[in-house]
């Protein structure tokens, strides 16, 4: 069946009376599933790693239905991200989820994190405000943000500018420190 069918209603029914189809592709198409609704690759593989060290054996009636209440229980919500960029220019115009932070306030911003290491190099930061169902989601949309950011002001002004952001991420309200 393919994976859309998978979970219409009733399909959780036919998953407790043990009438899935073959291993590979019920693992595919929860995969698919979560994946299709929002979630993260990061978030996926967490919950997976997570059930495989707590479950001696596996079943997958029981994943079925913990990512159908996955899907139906966690809405998406909003996100605001912190991007550490170099740029040399003063920003002025943005689109509307985006906002300038000025060097000094990201240099606070993520001082009050209390990371350990280095803290990373910045004139400033973009702040994205974006729409999720996880961190790692929110990290995704934010990069998609930011790659058209860029690619609008290499465009549209009229000389060279580079706003390059320093790989680095933070989602306000949290404590941790992202790849970009």
């Amino acid at each position: 069946a393919p994976r859309r069918t998978i979970f219409r209603t009733g399909g959780v029914e036919s998953a407790e009376k043990g009438m899935l189809p073959p291993v590979e592709r019920t693992a595919r198409s929860i995969a698919a599933y979560l994946l299709d609704n929002g979630f993260s690759p990061d978030l996926l593989y967490r919950w997976l790693d997570g059930y495989m060290r707590n479950n001696e054996e596996p079943n997958l009636t029981e994943l079925f239905i913990q990512a159908k209440d996955m899907v139906s229980k966690s809405l998406s919500r909003p996100y605001e991200v912190v991007v550490p960029c170099v740029a040399p220019i003063q920003i002025n115009k943005l689109p509307s989820a985006v906002s300038w932070m000025n060097p000094s306030e990201t240099a606070a911003f993520i001082s009050d994190l209390s990371l350990q290491g280095p803290k990373p190099r910045q004139n400033g930061s973009l702040v994205l405000r974006v729409v999720a169902r996880d961190n790692w989601a929110a990290i995704e949309a934010a990069n998609d943000l930011v790659v058209r950011v860029v690619a609008r002001m290499q465009v549209g002004f009229p000389k060279r500018v580079s706003l390059a952001p320093v790989g680095k991420a933070y989602i306000k309200g949290t404590s941790k420190e992202f790849e970009l």
